[in-house]
C-alpha cells in the first residue's frame, strides 16, 4: 500500500484508490463491502485524514452515522454555521432552496426544529441534504441505511440517485451486502484492508453466491443450472385450472403454493386492492403461521415506494423498522421480498414472500416472482371476464325475478282492493310505481358497478333508494357504515328499506304538524348482525296495528322478506314523537 494513502487524484481529477487499484468515475456509485466492522472503521478513518493533495482537487464530503452537525441548532442554522459556510445564500434564499428539496424528495422533517429533538434517522437525512446542497464532487458515507427507518431510506436512495445524475460520485462503506446492492453499481469486497474481489451489482443480483463465498473466504464456484421443468409444470397446471374454474381465491391459493415451492420460501401471501369502499387490502391465503403485515405498510409499499430497476422490494431484520411493519409481534421471519402485481398499467396489489433467514434474492428468484405476478394479473383478469359473463346471466335471471316480483305485488294489491273497495286507487298505483322505480334503479346500479365484483356497498344501495324521494318535502338523514351485500341479496334488503321509507312517507305525516318532516336511517353491521333502524318524527304508529295480522301490502312485504329471506326480526315502536322500525338479521343471511 502506497504510503498508507487511501486515495489520490489522477490526471483527469478522478478519485483513485491505491489500496484497491481502482478509479471512481464521476456519477458512479461504488460500495466497499467489508467482511468485518473494523474494515469500515479503518477505511473511514483513512479517508478523513488522507494527506494526498493537489491544486484545486475535487471536493470530498464525508457523512457518517455519527453526524457532525450541531445538535442544539436547527437544520437551517447548521447549513449556515458550517465550518466553512457552503451555502452563500441569504436566509430567504436558503429557506426557499430547502423547501424545494423537501418537495422534490418528499421530506417531512421540520428544518426549523433543533436536531436534538429529531431521531437519529432524521438527523442523518439532514446531514445528507447538507452534503447535497454544498459544493461537493464526491460523497463518502458509512452504513447509513442501517440507521434509517424505511421512509427515510427511500429518501436517501432518491438523493443518491439525483447526485449521480448531476455527476457526483458516491462511495458507500458497509458490512451489509443487502444494502450495498441498493446503493451501488459495483461492489469492492475487502477484508483486513485487502481486496478480495470486485463484482458488478447487476451480477450480484443475478446470483449472490459468489459474493457470499468471497465474504466467507471461500473460492468462487459456478452454480449448477437449475431444472426449470417443475416450474413450467406449475405454470401449466395453474393455467389449466384457470381455464376450468373461475373461483379467484382457489386459483390464487394454487399460485401461493407454487411460489413457496419454487422460491423455497417459508411462506407467501397475496394482497389485492379490490373495493374502494371496502377495506383497502384483502388477504388471500389461509396459512395460520403467516405473519400479518400492517395495512398502512402494505398500502405505502406499493403506492409510495419508488421501486428499483427490478421493481422488487426487500427488507430484513437488520432494518431498524423491520418489526414495525408487522401487525403483531413475531420472531420467526428474518427477511421479506415483494413485487407489485400490475394489471393494465395499474398496481392492484402485490406478492409477499417470507424467509426465516436473511436471504438475498437472486436473479432467478426475481424472474420467478415476476412470472407469478403476471400470472396473478392474468388470474384476476380471467376471473373478471368470466364473472362478467356470469353476471350477465345473473342480470337476465334477476330481470325475470323482478318482473315476477312486480306481478306478485300487483296481485297482492288487486286482492287488497277487492277486500277494501273504498281504498284510494291512486295510493295503490303510487305504491306500485315506487316499487318499480326502486327495482329499476337497483338494476341500473348493479349493471353499472365498475368494480366488476359480485357484491356492492350498502351505502350505494340505500342512496339509490333515497334518490327516489329527492322531490319530497321530507328531510332524509343517513348514517351507515361500509359493508358489502352480494348481488343475490340486493333486491331483498332494498325492498325492505324502500317499503319502510314509503310507509313512513305515506302515513307518518298525515295531519298538520309544525315540525319539519324528517326520516333518520341508521344501518350498521356489528359483529355478525346487521341492524337497521328507520325512524320518523311523525304522528306515530297506531297501537291497533299488528304486524303479524295486517292487511297492508307494504307491511306484509316487509314482514315476509325479513322473516323468510333474512331470517331476522322486525319491531314497530311508537316513540311518542314518531315511529321507529327496527330490523335485525344475521349478516350470513345475505350470503346465500
Amino acid at each position: 500500500m502506497e504510503n498508507n494513502v487511501v486515495y489520490k487524484f489522477d490526471s483527469h481529477n478522478n478519485l483513485y484508490l491505491p489500496w484497491f487499484d481502482t478509479t471512481i468515475l464521476p456519477g458512479e456509485s461504488t460500495a466497499i463491502l467489508g467482511a468485518r466492522g473494523t474494515d469500515i472503521d479503518q477505511l473511514l478513518s483513512a479517508f478523513k485524514k488522507n494527506p494526498a493533495r493537489k491544486s484545486k482537487p475535487p471536493i470530498i464530503r464525508i457523512v457518517s452515522t455519527n453526524t457532525a452537525l450541531f445538535k442544539k441548532y436547527s437544520a437551517y442554522d447548521n447549513f449556515s454555521m458550517a465550518e466553512t459556510s457552503v451555502i452563500p445564500y441569504r436566509k430567504k434564499q436558503l429557506h426557499r432552496l430547502c423547501e424545494e428539496i423537501k418537495r422534490r424528495f418528499n421530506i417531512k422533517i421540520d428544518f426549523s426544529t433543533p436536531l436534538q429533538e429529531l431521531s437519529v434517522s432524521e438527523q442523518i437525512i439532514i446531514e445528507v441534504v447538507h452534503a447535497y446542497i454544498s459544493k461537493m464532487d464526491i460523497l463518502i458515507c458509512d452504513n447509513l441505511l442501517s440507521q434509517l427507518v424505511f421512509e427515510d431510506r427511500k429518501i436517501l436512495i432518491s438523493i443518491f440517485r439525483k447526485m449521480q445524475e448531476e455527476g457526483k460520485s458516491i462511495i458507500y462503506l458497509t458490512t451489509k451486502w443487502e444494502y450495498a446492492v441498493q446503493i451501488s453499481s459495483r461492489i469492492l469486497i475487502v477484508s483486513e484492508m485487502e481486496l478480495l474481489g470486485e463484482m458488478k451489482t447487476s451480477d450480484v443480483i443475478k446470483n449472490p453466491q459468489p459474493l457470499l463465498y468471497l465474504l466467507s473466504g471461500k473460492n468462487l464456484i459456478e452454480p449448477k443450472p437449475e431444472d426449470t421443468s417443475s416450474f413450467l409444470d406449475m405454470l401449466y397446471s395453474s393455467a389449466e385450472y384457470m381455464t376450468n374454474n373461475y373461483e379467484l381465491n382457489e386459483a390464487l391459493a394454487i399460485i401461493i403454493n407454487n411460489v413457496c415451492q419454487t422460491i423455497n420460501c417459508q411462506n407467501c401471501c397475496i394482497y389485492l386492492q379490490q373495493y374502494s369502499t371496502a377495506p383497502v387490502l384483502q388477504y388471500i391465503g389461509d396459512n395460520i403461521n403467516l405473519p400479518a403485515l400492517k395495512e398502512s405498510f402494505l398500502h405505502d409499499n406499493f403506492h409510495d415506494f419508488e421501486f428499483t430497476a427490478n421493481d422488487i422490494f426487500y427488507i430484513n431484520k437488520n432494518d431498524l423498522n423491520f418489526n414495525d411493519i408487522f401487525a403483531a409481534k413475531q420472531d420467526d421471519i428474518k427477511s421479506i421480498m415483494s413485487m407489485p402485481v400490475i394489471c393494465k398499467g395499474k398496481i392492484i396489489g402485490g406478492i409477499y414472500v417470507f424467509f426465516t433467514s436473511a436471504s438475498l434474492y437472486n436473479h432467478q428468484d426475481y424472474l420467478y416472482l415476476k412470472s407469478f405476478c403476471k400470472e396473478v394479473a392474468i388470474v384476476i383478469e380471467t376471473s373478471k371476464l368470466i364473472s362478467n359473463s356470469i353476471l350477465l346471466q345473473e342480470s337476465n335471471h334477476r330481470i325475470k325475478n323482478n318482473l315476477q316480483l312486480i306481478i306478485s305485488i300487483l296481485t297482492m294489491q288487486r286482492l287488497y282492493l277487492s277486500q277494501n273497495p273504498n281504498a284510494d286507487v291512486n295510493d295503490i298505483f303510487d305504491s306500485i310505481t315506487n316499487t318499480i322505480f326502486n327495482i329499476a334503479s337497483l338494476h341500473d346500479l348493479l349493471t353499472s358497478n365498475i368494480s366488476h365484483s359480485d357484491s356492492i356497498n350498502i351505502n350505494q344501495i340505500i342512496n339509490s333508494i333515497l334518490n327516489l324521494y329527492e322531490a319530497s318535502s321530507i328531510k332524509m338523514h343517513l348514517q351507515c357504515n361500509d359493508f358489502v351485500v352480494p348481488y343475490a341479496s340486493v333486491t331483498s334488503i332494498s325492498m325492505v328499506i324502500n317499503e319502510v321509507i314509503a310507509n313512513c312517507s305515506k302515513h307518518a305525516f298525515k295531519g298538520e304538524r309544525s315540525t319539519q318532516k324528517q326520516i333518520h336511517i341508521i344501518c350498521v353491521k356489528a359483529n355478525d348482525d346487521v341492524n337497521i333502524e328507520i325512524q320518523d318524527n311523525g304522528i306515530g304508529i297506531s297501537p291497533d296495528i299488528d304486524i303479524n295480522h295486517t292487511q297492508s301490502v307494504g307491511l306484509s312485504i316487509i314482514r315476509t322478506i325479513v322473516k323468510n329471506e333474512l331470517h331476522g326480526s322486525l319491531q314497530l315502536i311508537n316513540t311518542g314523537s314518531g315511529t321507529l322500525v327496527r330490523i335485525t338479521f344475521p349478516y350470513a343471511a345475505l350470503i346465500k
